[in-house]
């Protein structure tokens, strides 16, 4: 996330606007990055501004599995803390979990992973993650053919009671959710 907001910010300084498009802005601005159109902006004192320092570029990482079971795992969403860049987050529809909503969580960069299942039994999939300001972790998915949200404070060691966001759309399975969290500090005009 705090590269996403560095390309975009970089944009936004520079006066340069994505074009209007149907296509996601996280695509958009992954494009225009490997086109040269934007650039990382290093700011000191904000971490994770500075992760990319390897050549020759574009930098890969080794993969590591969160998963490790063996049971399937996809539609796997993955978010960073912006307050941590050490912290990550992952779910997926993990049929290792009695409701199909299995998250992992790694507190070193992707090295290491920690499994849980969101509580409930009768998931749908679908997971959704991400990280506020205060070092929140957020995880959920669609159960009960509804969208339901956890808490964890201690990024993903324990959840709390996964809480009703939405129910069914016009009388059907809520499918597909989005998380955005706003992860600006608020500044005053």
């Amino acid at each position: 996330m705090t590269l996403t907001c560095a390309l975009l910010s970089s944009a936004l300084s520079s006066a340069q606007a994505l074009p209007l498009s149907p296509i996601s802005g996280g695509v958009l601005a992954s494009r225009a990055y490997r086109a040269g159109l934007l650039q990382p902006i290093v700011r000191p004192g904000i971490p994770g501004s500075d992760i990319l320092k390897c050549s020759p570029t574009p930098c890969a990482l080794p993969n590591v599995q969160a998963s490790g079971d063996g049971a399937p795992v996809n539609e796997d969403p993955i978010a960073t803390n912006s307050r941590n860049p050490n912290q990550l987050l992952t779910g997926g529809n993990d049929f290792s979990c009695p409701n199909t909503l299995g998250f992992y969580a790694s507190n070193d960069g992707g090295s290491t992973w920690n499994h849980t299942c969101l509580a409930g039994s009768d998931g749908e999939g679908d997971p959704i993650v991400g990280y506020d300001l205060n070092n929140v972790a957020y995880a959920g998915g669609v159960e009960n053919s509804s969208v339901y949200l956890s808490a964890s404070t201690n990024n993903g060691q324990t959840w709390s009671t996964p809480r009703l966001v939405t129910g069914p759309t016009f009388g059907y399975l809520a499918d597909k959710p989005w998380l955005e969290i706003d992860t600006q500090p608020c500044q005053s005009i």
